[in-house]
C-alpha cells in the first residue's frame, strides 16, 4: 500500500548563538511563521489509516514535552506523538490542526518518557535519515529505531480466516555510534562488540563475568554505559 506524500513544514532558521525558551503561549505566534498546512492530504492519509487495523503509532495520543531547535531554541509544553510507520514526528497546533515535523530539520524531542532525535545513520551500507530514540548519551550512545509494517489483507484459505489490512509491530532495531560518527544498527553479537572494542577491548571479558548479553535490553544498555565510564 502507498500513501501520499505530504510534509507538514516546521523551518527552523536560526542564528543566534544562546540558548532561548519560548514559552506555550508565544508558540503559536512562532509556529505561523514556520509552517505551512497541507489539509486535504491530511484528510486523505487519516482516512486510509482509520481503515487498517492496528496504529502506526508510537501511542496515538499526544503527550506535551519539549522540541530543542539546533540546540539552541527551545518549545516547550508542545503537544506530541511519533508516527512510526512514516517515521516522523508529528504536533498539535492550534484548533486541534496535526503538523509534522520536516525530517531534514536538526530537532530533538523530549515527550513520554522518550528523547527522540532526527539525525543521519547507517542501516549496512545504506545511509538513511529518521527519527531515533537516544538510550544512552555519552562518547558512546546507543538507539533505538522502532518498526511498523504494513500487512495487506489476506483471503481466506482452508480452515484459515482472513486477515483485514493492518499496522503490526516488528522488531526494534538497535544502533551504536562512537564519539561523531554516524550510528550504525548493530544486531548481531559479533558486530556488537566489534562496534564497543574501539572503547574498551576488554567488553567482551567484561559481558561474561557479569553475565550480560549484547541484546536489546539491559544488557546491551548496560555494556554501552560501561564503555562511558
Amino acid at each position: 500500500m502507498k500513501f501520499p506524500l505530504f510534509f507538514f513544514i516546521f523551518i527552523c532558521y536560526w542564528q543566534t548563538g544562546f540558548s532561548q525558551v519560548i514559552p506555550e503561549v508565544d508558540l503559536n505566534s512562532f509556529l505561523d511563521r514556520y509552517n505551512y498546512e497541507k489539509k486535504h492530504e491530511l484528510q486523505e492519509i487519516y482516512a486510509t489509516y482509520h481503515s487498517i487495523e492496528g496504529t502506526p503509532f508510537l501511542d496515538e495520543v499526544f503527550v506535551k514535552g519539549t522540541a530543542i531547535i539546533n540546540d539552541s531554541v527551545q518549545i516547550e509544553d508542545i503537544p506530541l506523538r511519533y508516527d512510526i510507520y512514516r517515521d516522523r514526528i508529528q504536533f498539535m497546533h492550534k484548533e486541534e490542526v496535526i503538523l509534522e515535523i520536516d525530517p531534514t530539520q536538526n530537532i530533538n524531542f523530549d515527550f513520554g518518557d522518550h528523547l527522540f532525535v532526527i539525525r543521519e545513520y547507517f542501516d549496512g551500507k545504506e545511509k538513511k535519515r529518521g527519527v531515533l530514540e537516544l538510550l544512552v548519551d555519552g562518547s558512546v550512545r546507543l538507539y533505538k529505531k522502532y518498526e511498523v509494517v504494513f500487512k495487506p489483507a489476506t483471503k481466506p484459505i482452508g480452515f484459515k480466516d482472513g486477515e483485514p489490512d493492518r499496522f503490526e509491530r516488528s522488531d526494534d532495531k538497535y544502533l551504536i555510534a562512537i564519539e561523531d560518527g554516524l550510528p550504525e544498527i548493530a544486531q548481531r553479537k559479533n558486530d556488537v562488540y566489534q562496534v564497543l572494542k574501539y572503547y574498551k577491548r576488554d567488553i567482551e571479558e567484561y559481558a561474561k563475568n557479569n553475565k550480560l548479553k549484547p541484546k536489546p535490553g539491559k544488557g546491551l544498555t548496560q555494556l554501552v554505559e560501561y564503555c562511558n565510564e
